[in-house]
C-alpha cells in the first residue's frame, strides 16, 4: 500500500512540474492572432524555449492583441516582440523573469502597458526601433540585466528614469533615441557590475542621441574611472560629446558642488527662462559646466524670471549667497 502511493505522489509530482515548466528546446514563433489566444492552452505559463512574437503580412491574421497571454509567469529563453500591428503590450503583466528581451520594431508601440513585475533578466534587454514608444514606465522594477542594456534607435523616447531601480547589466550601449535628454534611470547601476568583454569593442557605448546632454550622474561618473574598459561617447549634444566633456562635469558637479534638491527651479531643462521664488533677498551666482563665474545677481525676496535665452546649450549651477546649488541644463 505504501509503495502505490508513493508511486502515485511520484506520479503527481512529476504531473506538476511537467504542467509548470514546458517547452525545453523549443524555438516557437507566433505569427497569428490564433497562435496567440490558444498559446496558454497547448503549453504552460513558465515556457523554457524562445519565443517570438512576430508580424505576418496577412492583415486579416496580424497579431493585435496579446492579453490571451495574461498569466504567462516566465519565458526561460529569448522573447521576443516584433509586431507593427500592436500598439501595447497588456497580457504580458504576470512576467517575473526572462531569458533575454527583445522588443524591436514595434512602430506603432506607443504604451508597453506591461512588465510591472518584470525584476530581471538572464541575457540581453534591447528596446530598438520602436518608432513612437515615449518612456519605458513599465520597467519601474526591473532590478538585473545578466546581459547587456541595450537602447536604441527610438524616435520618440525622451527619457529612460524608470530603470531608476536597475543595480547591475554587464554593459551598455545607448544610441540613436533622438528626443532621449539625460541618463537619469541609470544613475543606481553599480560601476562594478560592468564586465570587460575582450570579444566586445565597448562595455559602453553611447552615441548619437542627438540632444542628449545630460550623462553626468553617479554611475558614469564612477564607471568612467575604470581603466580596464573601452569607452565609445561621441555624437550626443554638448556636455556628452566625449569622455573629457563627461569627466569635466563629473569634476564640477561631484567635487566642487554640493547640489541642493530641496530648491525647485523651473523649467529645468530649459530653453529660454527659469522661474523661482525666494523667502528671503539673495545673491544668485551662475557657474558654466567648467566652474567659472558667469552672472551674479542681487535678488529681493519674492517671484522672480531670470532669462538665459543667449547662453550656451550646456549644464550650468545656480550658487546663491546660502550656498544652495542648483544644476540646470540649458537646451
Amino acid at each position: 500500500m505504501k509503495l502505490v502511493s508513493l508511486v502515485v505522489l511520484a506520479f503527481i509530482l512529476q504531473s506538476n512540474y511537467s504542467y509548470s515548466r514546458c517547452g525545453s528546446g523549443l524555438d516557437l514563433t507566433l505569427t497569428s492572432q490564433k497562435e496567440v489566444d490558444e498559446f496558454l492552452l497547448n503549453y504552460c505559463k513558465e515556457f523554457d524555449g524562445h519565443l517570438r512574437i512576430k508580424d505576418n503580412s496577412d492583415s486579416l491574421i496580424r497579431i493585435v492583441d496579446l492579453s490571451p497571454l495574461l498569466g504567462l509567469k516566465s519565458v526561460y529563453g529569448i522573447l521576443q516582440i516584433s509586431c507593427n500591428s500592436l500598439l501595447n503590450l497588456h497580457g504580458l503583466d504576470s512576467l517575473e523573469s526572462v531569458g533575454a528581451l527583445l522588443l524591436h520594431s514595434n512602430e506603432n508601440l506607443v504604451n508597453i502597458s506591461s512588465f510591472t513585475k518584470l525584476n530581471y533578466t538572464f541575457g540581453d534587454f534591447w528596446i530598438a526601433g520602436n518608432k513612437r514608444l515615449k518612456n519605458l514606465t513599465e520597467f519601474s522594477n526591473l532590478i538585473q540585466v545578466d546581459g547587456y542594456l541595450m537602447i536604441q534607435y527610438n524616435d520618440s523616447l525622451n527619457n529612460i528614469d524608470a530603470l531608476a531601480k536597475l543595480k547591475s547589466t554587464i554593459g551598455i550601449l545607448i544610441a540613436g533615441n533622438n528626443q532621449l535628454l539625460n541618463l537619469n534611470g541609470i544613475n543606481n547601476i553599480l560601476p562594478n557590475s560592468i564586465i570587460d568583454n575582450p570579444l566586445n569593442t565597448h562595455e559602453i557605448d553611447i552615441n548619437n542621441n542627438d540632444i542628449l546632454s545630460v550623462c553626468s550622474n553617479n554611475f558614469i561618473c564612477e564607471v568612467i574611472k575604470r581603466t580596464d574598459l573601452k569607452f565609445k561617447i561621441e555624437d550626443n549634444n554638448i556636455n556628452c560629446n566625449s569622455l573629457d566633456e563627461i569627466s569635466n562635469n563629473c569634476l564640477t558637479s561631484l567635487e566642487a558642488f554640493q547640489v541642493d534638491k530641496t530648491i525647485s527651479i523651473n523649467p529645468n531643462p530649459t530653453f529660454h527662462q527659469l522661474t523661482f521664488e525666494l523667502a528671503k533677498p539673495e545673491i544668485l551666482y551662475i557657474y558654466d559646466s567648467l566652474g567659472n563665474m558667469t552672472d551674479k545677481i542681487s535678488l529681493n525676496s519674492g517671484y522672480h524670471e531670470i532669462d538665459i535665452s543667449t547662453k550656451k546649450q550646456g549644464l550650468y549651477f545656480i550658487n546663491f549667497s546660502n550656498y544652495k546649488v542648483v544644476k540646470i541644463m540649458k537646451l
